[in-house]
């Protein structure tokens, strides 16, 4: 009996078929990383400002690198190999910085989501995105 997997399994797809189960962050990720000739090589911290979202929050670990601990299982993008990850050394302060690039699959991947949903999602607004009880704080500690 062959063995069947689950949609959101770890590991990238060995026939070549491009990976159409993406969630939302995914996609903006694969957005912000195609825009640009030659593509952008970018760190988390600069993805996290294109995008919109804390660095902090875990959103970008959990589209890079995917998850499996809680909920439904995501496959990364980086395991999906839609996107690359690289070790760059900084020569003025000697600190290795990992960078991210879109591959050709992930171009695909994007083309066939763009294709279905007929547009891409928008990047997220970081004003929308602050929770309100941190704003009141913030309001009240101000005046």
């Amino acid at each position: 009996m062959p063995k069947v997997t689950k949609p959101g399994r770890k590991h990238p797809k060995k026939n070549g078929a491009v990976q159409t189960k993406l969630r939302l962050p995914q996609i903006r990720i694969l957005r912000v990383l195609s825009v640009g000739t030659p593509a952008p090589a970018l760190t988390r911290a600069k993805l996290c400002e294109r995008i919109g979202i804390s660095a902090i929050s875990g959103t970008i670990t959990a589209a890079l690198n995917g998850r499996d601990s809680y909920g439904a299982s995501v496959t990364g993008l980086v395991p999906g190999g839609l996107v690359s990850k690289e070790e760059l050394k900084v020569p003025e302060d000697g600190i290795n910085e990992t960078v991210y690039e879109i591959t050709d699959r992930g171009r695909k991947a994007l083309a066939v989501y763009a294709e279905a949903h007929k547009r891409l999602p928008k990047l997220r607004e970081k004003d929308i995105s602050i929770n309100r009880r941190y704003k009141r704080k913030v309001l009240k500690a101000g005046a």
